[in-house]
């Protein structure tokens, strides 16, 4: 395990209470360290003098976890071994571990429970993908969950998914979903301005490719040039699930008709934006606000998945804005939601290129049935945003974090 050392020397807690035990937020991958703003301030309200630590996955995470205000230390956590386990305890020595969304480490959990830590999984939710996924399934076949001191679900449709696990049922309570954050995700008219102007999108039809691959980066620049046949003011804004795919992008680019520049290069008061067709969003935690810009929308990681991510990206962003979206076949969260647009647009789900395209370019050519989508979405999508539930949890614990060394 790497001690990926990360500290805020902003914050008074690392100078004054850095003795003090804690708590622990496991954020595996950027879409958890994305939806921790929230909590971390939540967190750093209620125990406010007590030390904050996180563990990701990877230098990527790791990356993004940096820019959390009230985050006092960041490990990366190379392997869910007893050893490894042991051993960020060590460093650590939390008395409350948060997971986000998932048992990602079984291991940890299992000796956080030996040293008789309180642990909760938050906005969490399962089904049999889920239960089958090679990254979640250890922690199902090893029968940990029930170790969780509590379980928060992201609404109590999973209640039932949970107490089938062994969870107790007096042990789950809701959080709502922490995907959701209003403050994140939503886009002022200032800020709306400024996108229109660095970007170039005023009077365009704007679609978006969010959260790719780079197999579907490559196909996506592909229906760009075939949308771009067809439709003359078309913009497109294409954000990687990798940054550092963006190379690469831009090479393939080459191969096509098409003019392509990051939002890096349009920041150049030089850049001719009106020529640029693609624009390649090249940091990362703009993509959620940007969603609010399009006309139509495609979910990466849903035609051509990740290899070690292959639930899907987040639906539910861009359907925040209330945004028409298309998706491939290899949608394996929020079966609901995608049951109700499919219901009233069965085009939602594509399997290839060429039905992407014609769910695209119908989208973008049709003003009308765009805007009854959008409706549709409105009246029928609803959002649980409200983590009071949560919050109630994190407040009966507040007397758990006392004043003891701690090593973090």
């Amino acid at each position: 395990m790497s001690d990926g050392y990360y500290s805020q020397t902003s914050s008074a807690k690392t100078d004054v209470n850095i003795q003090k035990k804690g708590i622990m937020l496991v954020i595996p991958t950027i879409g958890e360290v994305f939806q921790s703003h929230r909590l971390c301030k939540e967190i750093n309200k209620l125990f406010h003098d007590s030390p904050l630590c996180a563990i990701v996955d990877d230098n990527e995470a790791y990356r993004v976890a940096k820019s959390i205000n009230g985050i006092d230390k960041i490990l990366v956590y190379q392997g869910d071994t007893s050893f490894n386990a042991d051993s960020v305890l060590n460093k650590t020595n939390p008395n409350i571990i948060v997971f986000m969304e998932n048992c990602y480490y079984p291991q940890l959990l299992i000796e956080a429970e030996k040293r008789n830590i309180t642990t909760l999984l938050i906005s969490a939710v399962m089904n049999d993908a889920i239960r089958c996924h090679l990254r979640y399934k250890e922690c199902f076949l090893m029968d940990a969950y029930k170790l969780f001191s509590s379980v928060g679900v992201k609404s109590s449709m999973y209640i039932k998914e949970f107490v089938g696990l062994g969870v107790e049922e007096n042990k789950i309570f809701v959080t709502g979903d922490l995907k959701i954050d209003p403050h994140r995700l939503s886009i002022s008219e200032d800020e709306r301005g400024y996108y229109d102007r660095i970007m170039g999108l005023t009077g365009k039809s704007v679609f978006i490719a969010g959260s790719v691959s780079q197999d579907e980066g490559e196909i996506i620049l592909d229906v760009c040039e075939k949308l771009r046949s067809v439709i003359s003011n078309l913009k497109c804004i294409i954000a990687p699930r990798f940054l550092d795919n963006i190379k690469d992008l831009k090479k393939y680019a080459e191969k096509t008709s098409l003019s392509v520049a990051t939002k890096t290069d349009l920041l150049d008061e030089k850049a001719d934006k009106d020529k640029i067709d693609v624009i390649l969003l090249d940091a990362y935690g703009e993509l959620g606000k940007v969603y609010g810009l399009g006309d139509a929308i495609f979910v990466g990681g849903t035609l051509k998945p990740f290899a070690d991510k292959p639930l899907g990206q987040n639906i539910l962003e861009p359907l925040f804005h209330c945004k028409p979206i298309v998706v491939g076949p290899n949608v394996k969260k929020d079966f609901d939601v995608i049951k109700k647009l499919q219901g009233f647009w069965p085009n939602i789900i594509v399997k290839d290129s060429s039905a992407l395209f014609n769910s695209i370019s119908s989208l973008l050519l049709d003003e009308g049935f765009r805007g009854n989508y959008f409706k549709f979405i409105k009246d029928s999508i609803k959002f649980d945003c409200d983590i009071s539930g949560l919050m109630k949890a994190l407040s009966g614990l507040r007397d758990k974090v006392v004043a003891t060394k701690m090593t973090c």
